[in-house]
């Protein structure tokens, strides 16, 4: 047989001095904690799921922003359910941007959400590699193999792909609970950074 080696995944190839988070990009926050999910505005990438779960953080009482960016076929509808909800102002729907335009959000976000069901993603989306490299908590479900990134409780969260009252709870745990979201983020960073 061949020699036992350790084997080094790089994820994507990623500049991370790109997404590095800023002392700057931190002090210009306000006490919001703040949400971020990105992806092309159909049902399969669970946003009504997401935006959902941010009503019943509003009803706990949590502190936050969250940003949507991306364009599609869904984005009136996701914006009737947003004014619905009362959220016009704890949500901000940009439209599609590029991905240089995308990377400030990403700096100030400390949360990264995507909500995808599964029978339609496979692989590891950017998403995830950029969030990381930008140090933010990553909350997501189960799919293809995601798992090679995001170990649940350790580099990430793993939700159930529908579930929005876990998903309102998962969040509630990480704006609530400082060490337990910084822990996850910086798991997470070096996971993608190879260490």
């Amino acid at each position: 047989g061949y020699p036992q080696k350790n084997i080094l995944v790089i994820y994507h190839g990623i500049d991370l001095e790109k997404f590095a988070r800023t002392n700057k990009a931190r002090a210009e926050q306000s006490e919001a904690i703040e949400i971020l999910s990105v992806g092309t505005l159909q049902w399969h990438k669970g946003f009504e799921h997401f935006i959902k779960a941010l009503g019943k953080l509003k009803e706990k009482g949590v502190l936050f922003h969250a940003t949507i960016i991306g364009g599609g076929p869904l984005s009136e509808d996701l914006q009737k359910h947003i004014r619905l909800l009362k959220l016009e102002s704890m949500v901000t729907m940009t439209g599609p941007l590029k991905q240089e335009q995308v990377i400030p959000y990403y700096k100030r976000a400390h949360i990264k959400v995507l909500m995808a069901q599964p029978e339609w993603h496979w692989g590891i989306p950017n998403v995830f590699i950029e969030a990381l490299a930008a140090k933010a908590a990553v909350v997501t479900t189960k799919f293809g193999s995601v798992e090679e990134l995001i170990e649940h409780g350790i580099t990430g969260v793993i939700v159930p792909p529908k579930d929005v009252q876990t998903l309102a709870d998962t969040l509630e745990k990480l704006c609530r609970d400082e060490p337990f979201r910084v822990g996850l983020a910086e798991q997470g960073y070096q996971r993608v950074a190879g260490n």
